[in-house]
């Protein structure tokens, strides 16, 4: 049976937990990646994706009529968004997996789970990498 560390995707992009959802929300532009994995002192925090910006958007601007009359008002909202610290709005004790875990494992963490992927981590919490549905689907192919 084919481990993780032979699937898992070993380049991550991460941002600090203190960051602002400004700068994660560049830093995806920039990578053409949807996710971030959140540190904090070296260690994994959280998992920030574009899902959870869109959630918080939508949080702070659901409230407004859809009026001209209300675009300041919204926009004031959605740059206290930008300003907040990713903290605030990532996915807190993300599910994870072991290098050392059997594919079939991180097949059923996403599937349970309806995940489209799955940080990768060492004993300590430090982020080795990631698995991707994808990986998991290619290594059953090979």
């Amino acid at each position: 049976m084919k481990k993780v560390r032979d699937v898992m995707r070993k380049g991550f992009i991460s941002i600090d937990s203190n960051a602002s959802v400004r700068e994660a929300c560049a830093r995806m532009a920039e990578q053409c990646k949807p996710v971030l994995l959140v540190l904090d002192g070296g260690k994994l925090a959280g998992i920030l994706t574009d899902g959870d910006m869109l959630r918080a958007f939508y949080l702070k601007v659901s409230t407004f009529a859809r009026g001209d009359d209300e675009f300041y008002k919204m926009k004031e909202k959605v740059q206290a968004l930008a300003d907040t610290k990713v903290s605030d709005i990532m996915t807190l004790r993300p599910k994870t997996l072991s290098e050392d875990d059997d594919v079939s494992k991180a097949a059923e963490t996403l599937r349970r789970f309806n995940l489209k992927r799955l940080p990768v981590v060492d004993f300590s919490g430090k982020p080795l990498g990631t698995v991707e549905r994808l990986d998991v689907v290619m290594s059953v192919l090979e």
